[in-house]
C-alpha cells in the first residue's frame, strides 16, 4: 500500500468529483491504495470482525465479481460485477452488521482502502461525498434492476444483449473509432452467472454477436460494442 495518493487522482473519481482541492489532500492521507491480483479474496461472507478492522474498497482500475455461497445448490452465485468508480463493502461500513456477500478480484485491480471510521467522518463533515455515495449506489442499482430485466427475457440471446447494453451505459468509453469499450473483465462464465444461463449457450451468444460485428472482445475479455442498434434489437428478443 502507498501512504499518500495524488489528490489529482482522486478527482477522476466519481465519488470524489467536485470535491475543493484542501478536501482531496485530506482524503489521500486517509486512504491507502491498493493493488490485488486476479482471484484476491478481498471480502468473505459473514466474516465476522471488529468495526475498528472493517474496510471499503474504492475501485479505481479493475473488475471485482460480488458473489454468494448458495448451499442447496452448493455453488457460488454472482450478484453483480463491478468496476471503476464503483464501491464495496459500505453496507456493513454503514450499519455495522456482517458483510452479506463475498467480493473477488476478477483481474488485477488497484483499489482504494477506506476504514469505518474514516468513512463515517468523511460523509458527516463533507455532504457532497454522501450525495455521491447515493449516486454510485442508484449507479448500481441501476445495473441490477437491468439483470432482473435480462433474466425475465426468455431468450438467452436477449438476455446476454441487454447486459451488455447495461454494462456499455454504466462502463462504456468512447474509442478513436467511434465505439464503446466496456472496461470490464467480462468472461462467458461471468456473463451466464448474470443472466441465469449455462456458459455454452452465453459463449454460442458471445459467438453470434461477434460473427456479426455487433462486439468484438478484446484482451482481458473487455467487450467492445460495435453496433449498438444492432444489439438493442437482440435485446428486445
Amino acid at each position: 500500500m502507498s501512504a499518500v495518493i495524488d489528490p489529482i487522482v482522486l478527482r477522476n473519481i466519481p465519488l470524489f468529483r467536485e470535491l475543493k482541492r484542501p478536501q482531496l489532500s485530506r482524503l489521500s492521507e486517509l486512504l491507502h491504495r491498493k493493488v490485488v491480483a486476479a482471484g484476491t479474496t478481498l471480502i468473505s461472507e459473514d466474516e465476522l470482525i471488529h468495526k475498528a478492522d472493517k474496510v471499503a474498497y474504492i475501485i479505481q482500475q479493475g473488475t471485482v465479481k460480488v458473489h454468494i455461497y448458495d448451499p442447496v445448490n452448493d455453488k457460488n452465485v454472482t450478484l453483480a460485477i463491478l468496476g471503476r468508480g464503483q464501491i464495496v463493502g459500505e453496507m456493513s461500513l454503514m450499519d455495522s452488521r456482517g458483510r452479506s456477500a463475498s467480493v473477488t478480484a476478477l483481474e488485477e485491480s488497484t483499489l482504494f482502502l477506506i476504514h469505518h471510521a474514516v468513512l463515517q467522518k468523511c460523509l458527516r463533515r463533507m455532504p457532497l461525498l454522501t450525495y455521491h455515495l447515493v449516486e454510485v449506489l442508484a449507479s448500481r442499482l441501476r445495473l441490477a434492476d437491468a439483470q432482473i430485466q435480462a433474466m425475465a427475457t426468455h431468450k438467452v440471446p436477449g438476455r446476454v444483449a441487454r447486459q451488455i447494453l447495461a454494462f456499455a451505459e454504466e462502463y462504456g468509453q468512447p474509442t478513436d473509432d467511434g465505439h464503446t469499450l466496456i472496461s470490464l473483465s467480462l468472461t462467458a462464465n461471468d456473463l451466464a452467472d448474470l443472466v441465469g444461463a449455462t456458459s455454452v449457450s452465453v459463449y454460442n451468444a458471445l459467438s453470434d454477436y461477434k460473427k456479426n460485428r455487433y462486439i468484438s472482445i478484446e484482451r482481458k475479455c473487455y467487450i467492445t460494442v460495435l453496433n449498438r442498434d444492432a444489439l438493442s434489437s437482440a435485446a428486445s428478443c
